[in-house]
């Protein structure tokens, strides 16, 4: 299977054109279009940021905003159809401008070549980013999946991006450079320059003369008339702003910090944490638990997530995390704060603790539902460390203990699985064999690799995290010969009726990995990797080294 390519008629055969319209015809127009579909507004400049916001809000991407008639008009066009989930087909992008990143409106923040899912990598083929993108072909293999198992995409890049994008090296303007007002009209809804200057879509202006030039060859920048002089404002310095505001900076919303909080998210509280916050703390996962140490370590004012509760059934990018603070606004924790999206957007959350996050109506094209502003609550902060701190505490002694105890059961087990470890098949004793080819599905003609991982009948998280790793491991290290079905992943519950005999003969009694060679139907050879698995069991990238060493190994074996 090839890259899918968006055909681009399928988008401008379906057009609303409007002069001048109101707030509610804007937004009716652009509901009547079908899942694709173009629209063209005109209106007078002073209205261009008002319907630009109507349109994000609704989801439209690709917006463009046309000065006319000596910047007294702006044509704004948009697309519609940002349609499906978000999938991993292995695309990447790259901008080819001449600013040094653009963010587009779904705020994926492109800084040289990202990653980026077949919704979206289809998107940036579409004649408004000709020229501004390139974009790779999707792996072959990686497509297949789209028609039967498709891998979900991780969306959640924005801060990475947004932190690698500080680490630039930005060019400084000197106090005496000369400026320019300029006009961006997109189709990206933001520029960060060379200098480090952030260049807003719609907006009037003063960046260095020295960058105008290449960015009106390739960027399609425009130079401000003079009677439109007087609304250029100096730019915002992203170097600068990331450093005291953060990722937040880039965002449409203003993202600043306030001493004098005015309408609060959340309940803003001295108090002990509540026992369903303390709950909320204890079940979290490692990686949310860093990222809220990271919060309160670092005295950032908040953070930020991308993607969809995996709750929502109309969320377009299911990311865990986001449903787990999610979890954590709802007994009162956390508090959060998201802009106006359509449901086929990849959702930006920002969250904090509660009482920290206030909302000030501001300019009313900047965000609808206002403008957060973020003050600390140390006393929520400190009880919140200092429970993260105890859990985190406890983790590493429980993994101590696990290794501990898992080293003890690997030397019990040693002259079980010794009779199997590295060694053909001998002679089946009674209903073994027949056992696992069942188990297998074995037939006949079939030449393969198995990787196996051995469960009871009640998985645990350590089971599913096996499994997670051997899948993992073998589509990515051996995907040709995943793919073309001589290295296969299986599951055996040892424990059902009908697998008792291997059970009995490889000596299970609790969750393992073992590879089984089989060709032209015939057993050759079984590899149990039991002390492995059991000493590596808490260290996952060891764990995918020494599994695939020995898939390797056992690959050579049979060659």
């Amino acid at each position: 299977m090839t890259t899918r390519l968006l055909d681009p008629e399928e988008f401008m055969a379906h057009r609303e054109t409007l002069e001048n319209p109101d707030d509610g015809t804007v937004r009716d127009a652009f509901t009547r279009l079908p899942k694709r579909g173009s629209i063209e507004v005109r209106c007078r400049w002073e209205r261009r940021l008002e319907l630009q916001r109507i349109l994000m809000d609704m989801g439209a991407f690709a917006i463009r905003l046309c000065p006319l008639a000596d910047f007294a008009e702006v044509q704004i066009t948009a697309l519609k159809g940002k349609v499906g989930a978000c999938f991993e087909t292995g695309r990447g992008a790259t901008y080819a401008g001449a600013a040094l990143a653009v963010m587009d409106d779904d705020h994926h923040l492109i800084v040289g070549t990202i990653r980026v899912c077949e919704k979206t990598g289809g998107l940036y083929t579409l004649p408004p980013y000709h020229r501004l993108l390139t974009v790779t072909e999707g792996d072959a293999a990686l497509l297949e999946r789209l028609e039967t198992d498709p891998i979900l995409f991780d969306c959640n890049t924005f801060e990475p991006d947004a932190e690698r994008l500080a680490t630039q090296a930005f060019v400084p303007g000197t106090s005496g450079e000369l400026a320019t007002p300029v006009f961006y009209p997109g189709p990206f809804s933001l520029m960060v320059l060379r200098d480090g200057a952030i260049l807003r879509r719609g907006q009037c202006t003063q960046i260095a003369t020295s960058l105008v030039k290449d960015l009106q060859d390739r960027d399609d920048l425009l130079v401000v008339p003079p009677i439109r002089t007087q609304e250029a404002d100096r730019p915002i310095n992203y170097p600068t702003a990331f450093r005291s505001l953060g990722a937040g900076c880039l965002l449409s919303t203003a993202v600043t910090t306030t001493a004098s909080p005015a309408t609060v998210l959340g309940e803003t509280s001295d108090a002990p944490l509540s026992k369903q916050a303390l709950a909320g703390l204890h079940s979290t996962s490692d990686e949310l638990r860093k990222r809220l140490l990271r919060l309160i370590e670092g005295s950032e004012p908040y953070f930020i997530l991308t993607g969809s509760d995996p709750k929502d059934a109309l969320g377009c990018c299911p990311n865990t995390q986001v449903g787990e603070a999610n979890r954590l606004v709802d007994v009162g924790l956390l508090a959060s704060y998201r802009e106006n999206a359509a449901a086929d957007s990849c959702t930006t959350t920002i969250y904090a603790f509660a009482g920290e996050i206030t909302v000030r109506n501001n300019h009313p094209f900047e965000a609808a539902q206002g403008r957060p502003e973020f003050t600390v609550n140390a006393t929520t902060r400190r009880d919140a460390a200092a429970v993260l701190t105890r859990t985190k505490r406890r983790l590493r002694v429980r993994q101590t203990v696990l290794k501990g105890v898992l080293l003890l059961l690997a030397g019990a087990s040693l002259a079980i699985a010794g009779r199997t470890a590295l060694a053909p098949f001998l002679p089946a004793r009674s209903g073994f064999d027949t056992a696992l080819v069942k188990a297998l599905n074995v037939t006949a003609d079939t030449h393969r690799l198995f990787v196996c991982l051995f469960h009871g009948r009640d998985t645990c998280t350590a089971c599913e995290t096996m499994g997670r790793l051997c899948r993992q491991t073998i589509e990515t290290d051996f995907a040709p010969l995943t793919r073309s079905g001589l290295v296969v992943f299986r599951e055996i519950a040892y424990d059902e009726p009908g697998n008792r005999p291997i059970k009995d003969r490889l000596g299970l009694f609790s969750s393992t990995v073992g590879l089984v060679r089989y060709d032209h139907g015939k057993p050759q050879a079984v590899r149990m990797l039991t002390e492995a698995t059991w000493i590596l069991g808490t260290d996952d990238a060891a764990f995918v080294r020494m599994l695939r060493e020995s898939i390797q190994n056992a690959l050579s074996e049979g060659s």
